[in-house]
């Protein structure tokens, strides 16, 4: 697929980010990654929807804290590229506490 960027080339994501490349990649709790978003879908939601699809394309999660987003390229399909940043602390604190419980469970064996 073509994609044409306003300013410069980034990663664009095909899936959203795996717990595990959350980990890796974010600086100090904050998350950025382009991702592709039909816009049409995008125009159906309020802001608060349209944060949540943000979030949802690149956590897999609504719970992405402080997101911000620029329009950075659109793709030949005509899907809009969004680069969006955000804090995503409570996602990896939330896993990292199921984790700790399913531990626990297990001790209790």
């Amino acid at each position: 697929m073509f994609y044409m960027f306003i300013d410069e080339e980034y990663p664009v994501l095909d899936a959203p980010l795996s717990e595990q490349e959350m980990e890796q990649k974010h600086d100090n709790g904050y998350l950025e990654a382009v991702v592709k978003v039909d816009l049409y879908e995008l125009m159906q939601w309020d802001i608060e929807g349209s944060l949540d699809m943000l979030s949802e394309s690149l956590t897999g999660y609504e719970s992405l804290m402080g997101i911000t987003s620029e329009v950075v390229g659109v793709a030949s399909n005509g899907d809009i590229l969004i680069k969006v940043q955000g804090d995503v602390s409570s996602i990896l604190d939330l896993h990292e506490d199921e984790d700790e419980d399913e531990d626990d469970d297990d001790c209790d064996d």
